[in-house]
């Protein structure tokens, strides 16, 4: 099934103050709570970004989307840019979730290739002549 989270709107408190700094916290809600896996792909996605990128710091909690910015930002720009996020997330959580069905289908397929070989070489074992 395809992972199809999106942005949907702003949560409760949608803007708050970042204490002792000039940024805010902008909360974007998910359209649903996100899965561990998918949110772990999410923070090593936004980790491992160049420090050029024009997206600022982001994180999830729950199913909201905290996106940290200042007072001069681009909100639209920010959102937009989070919404790609959220799209190349989708992407690559169903790619890997397609690589492990495909790995689980080939692991089984061994097994059941294991077990009827054993089958075969019991019955081939009971054609011993002592």
């Amino acid at each position: 099934m395809a992972s199809n989270i999106q942005i949907v709107g702003m949560s409760g408190n949608s803007v708050d103050p970042i204490p002792n700094s000039k940024l805010y916290r902008y909360s974007f809600r998910l359209s649903e709570m996100p899965e561990y896996d998918w949110k772990l792909l999410y923070e090593q996605t936004v980790k491992n970004e160049s420090r050029e990128s024009l997206r600022r710091r982001s994180t999830i909690v729950d199913d909201t989307i905290i996106v940290e910015m200042s007072a001069d930002d681009d909100k639209q720009q920010q959102l937009d840019l989070q919404k790609e996020l959220v799209a190349e997330i989708n992407r690559k959580y169903d790619a890997a979730q397609e690589k492990i069905a495909v790995e689980l289908a080939a692991r089984a397929q061994e097994k059941r290739d294991f077990e009827n070989e054993i089958a075969r070489l019991r019955e081939e074992a009971k054609e011993l002549k002592f």
